[in-house]
C-alpha cells in the first residue's frame, strides 16, 4: 500500500514541477521576472512543492515497512 502511495506522490510531484517550470517560462512569467528580478512566486511554489512530494514519495517507496 505504501508503495502505491509513494508512486502516486512521485507522479503528482512530477506534474507540479512540470507546470511550475512551464508557468515560469510563459510570456507573463518572463515579464514578471524581468520587472521584479525574480521568478513568479506561484511557479516557485509549484516547483518546490513538487520536489517535496517527489522526495516524500521516493522515501515511501524505498523505506517502506515490511
Amino acid at each position: 500500500m505504501k508503495k502505491i502511495l509513494g508512486i502516486g506522490l512521485i507522479v503528482v510531484g512530477a506534474i507540479l514541477v512540470y507546470y511550475g517550470l512551464s508557468e515560469g517560462s510563459s510570456p507573463v512569467g518572463e515579464l514578471s521576472e524581468a520587472l521584479t528580478g525574480s521568478p513568479p512566486e506561484r511557479s516557485l511554489m509549484k516547483i518546490v512543492g513538487g520536489l517535496f512530494l517527489m522526495v516524500m514519495g521516493g522515501g515511501a517507496v524505498i523505506f517502506r515497512s515490511k
